[in-house]
């Protein structure tokens, strides 16, 4: 059984996607299928949470439909972790199959490349590539997206990405758990106008005879499609069902797009929570100490925080998956979160079980939780339950950024 643990990478400071499988065997009880079917609407896709392509937990993907610009050659891929805490499609390149898509371009002409470097020390490296991307209706045209791979055309991996590990790309599905990554946090592109000004920005590179730093206007950076829709292009709601304590096969539930733009999206009673506009970043107050570098993240695939004392919490040791809480029984804890004014607080009780003693034939879990020591990662299973409502920054209406549910 392979390692479990959470990964995140910073470009607006924002976390992505975990890689972790089933972890820990044996456990009993629990629910089947847990479903909520999406209503028959254009603006629409069906979540699935279900292992993923190697048994992961607490992953939620959807299909979509890739195309060369402005063209019916395309590519139906299914598998896509949805990510609320980063911005782009990132995609492993057999899933593309036998489409090919034209190369993005730096100012002077070069192919751009992009490093996407994660807190275990893995990365992303790949060239940044140009698709039209259909979602139910919806299509982006023209959006800047990233190949992740370890045989790119356009030149190998520059030593000042990953440190100069090529081990350490996340080039294979085998890796990702899934054929792609959909980045629908709260910004239009993945760096802004940092990557913009500043030539070594740690993310972008252009490559001629090997491959050195570059600048990467907004317009050619790696985007969030939803922001290049036509309409309902300010956000996108997250619904899924509430499951057992005990866990699920797995779950059904909704992606929908925009904000206030149809009578499916409305914001209704759900709170706006604001976010620090510079980072995307809301507080959570745990045992008495602030974080204000916390994050509401679909694609982390458990609630990571602080082990702080008082009380500590039992960390599982090998064999058990290391990285992730082990106490003797299911315990209660509770938070709360807050953005920045006008936003209220809300109080949010949550439970953290045994990793190690989860039914490993299951691929939802509400109570996984690990050790995050740089603030508190809301992941997949705070989405349980809620409509979480995610804005994207300066598209209509949208002033501030915010979540909701």
């Amino acid at each position: 059984m392979r390692r479990c643990y959470g990964l995140s990478y910073q470009l607006i400071a924002l976390v992505v996607s975990t890689l972790l499988t089933a972890c820990g065997g044996g456990g009993g009880g629990g629910g089947g299928s847990v479903t909520a079917p999406p209503p028959v609407t254009n603006n629409v896709v069906s979540i699935i949470v279900n292992g993923g392509l190697n048994g992961n937990v607490n992953q939620a993907f959807v299909t979509l439909t890739v195309c060369r610009p402005g063209t019916s050659q395309c590519q139906t891929i299914d598998h896509i972790l949805v990510d609320t805490g980063s911005m782009g499609l990132r995609l492993i390149p057999s899933a593309l199959g036998s489409l090919t898509l034209p190369q993005q371009t730096a100012a002077n002409g070069n192919p751009l490349a992009e490093c996407v470097g994660f807190v275990d020390n893995s990365h992303a490296w790949g060239p940044v590539q140009i698709a039209d991307i259909k979602m139910a209706d919806e299509v982006a045209s023209s959006v800047s997206i990233q190949l992740i791979t370890s045989t790119s055309s356009i030149g190998p991996e520059p030593v000042t990405c990953g440190g100069g590990d090529t081990t350490t790309n996340l080039s294979s599905s085998a890796d990702l758990g899934g054929n792609g990554i959909l980045g629908i946090g709260n910004f239009p592109w993945d760096c802004g106008s940092r990557c913009g000004s500043i030539v070594s920005n740690g993310l972008y590179y252009q490559c001629q005879n090997g491959c050195s730093d570059s600048l990467a206007s907004t317009a050619i950076q790696v985007q969030n499609p939803i922001a290049k829709f036509p309409q309902d292009n300010n956000g996108s709601i997250i619904d899924l069902p509430a499951i057992s304590n005990s866990g699920a096969v797995n779950v059904s539930g909704s992606l929908i797009f925009g904000i206030n733009t149809r009578s499916n999206n409305q914001l209704g009673s759900a709170a706006p929570q604001y976010l620090q506009a510079d980072n995307g970043r809301i507080s959570t107050t745990y045992n008495g100490r602030t974080y204000r570098e916390s994050f509401i993240d679909s694609g982390s695939n458990g609630l990571y925080f602080p082990n702080i004392d008082p009380p500590l919490i039992n960390e599982c040791m090998s064999p058990d998956p290391v990285g992730f809480y082990c106490p003797p029984s299911t315990i209660s804890r509770s938070a709360t979160l807050f953005g920045d004014a006008p936003s209220g607080s809300v109080n949010i009780v949550f439970n953290v079980a045994n990793a190690g003693a989860l039914n490993g034939n299951f691929s939802a879990f509400n109570d996984l939780g690990g050790r995050y020591d740089g603030g508190f990662d809301w992941g997949l299973p705070f989405f349980y339950g809620r409509k979480v409502y995610t804005s994207i920054y300066t598209m209509p209406g949208i002033t501030t950024p915010y979540v909701a549910f």
